[in-house]
């Protein structure tokens, strides 16, 4: 059988429900529908931390026992939403995404659960980290060039802080919708 394409795995942190329907709520307010080729499902929102790529599975979730280990030693953090942006060229942008504000301990958590992966022998991208949401992929010739970045609020204006407390192993189920599953849930410390 042919099981292409083939999955892939990552570790990202989890965003709470209420984050994912506001971030939902709020961009579907504030872009029109038409500015991008493909939306990202809300319940696949969340931030990246180490892409593992095509792997072999038993191997990925025997290492989530280690990764679960490490994590249960760090400690829950505050996070806020910031500002979207984009990837690609500014009048034909290839990703849409959320950013948040700059955070010292999401840095330190996305160094440690990177580093516990190279140690491990996963062949990762080099790229700095860049913490993002991906909403959307494919800007369309509808965009309007440089309107894609506006801050991210409640409707008084007041930031969206929410508390990173799990760490997931994800895999990826390219067919489906939304199309990542949760394979292993690493809770830090509270």
């Amino acid at each position: 059988m042919n099981d292409w394409p083939r999955p892939h795995y990552f570790f990202a942190v989890k965003l709470p429900d209420e984050t994912k329907s506001f971030l939902s709520r709020w961009v579907g307010g504030a872009f029109p529908k038409d500015w991008f080729g493909r939306w990202v499902h809300p319940l696949d929102y969340h931030i990246t931390m180490a892409f593992l790529g095509n792997v072999k599975e038993n191997k990925v979730k025997d290492f989530s026992l280690r990764m679960a280990d490490m994590l249960k030693e760090e400690t829950a953090f505050p996070l806020t939403l910031g500002e979207t942006g984009y990837f690609g060229k500014k009048d034909s942008p290839r990703v849409f995404w959320a950013g948040v504000q700059d955070s010292p301990p999401l840095a330190e958590l996305q160094r440690k659960i990177f580093r516990l992966c190279l140690d491990e022998g996963f062949r990762l991208d080099q790229k700095p980290f860049r913490p993002h949401i991906t909403l959307a992929r494919k800007g369309t010739e509808h965009l309007e060039p440089g309107s894609v970045v506006k801050p991210i609020h409640h409707p008084e204006g007041t930031p969206h802080t929410f508390f990173v407390e799990q760490v997931v192993l994800y895999k990826t189920a390219r067919r489906e919708s939304p199309k990542y599953q949760e394979l292993v849930v690493m809770p830090l410390k509270k």
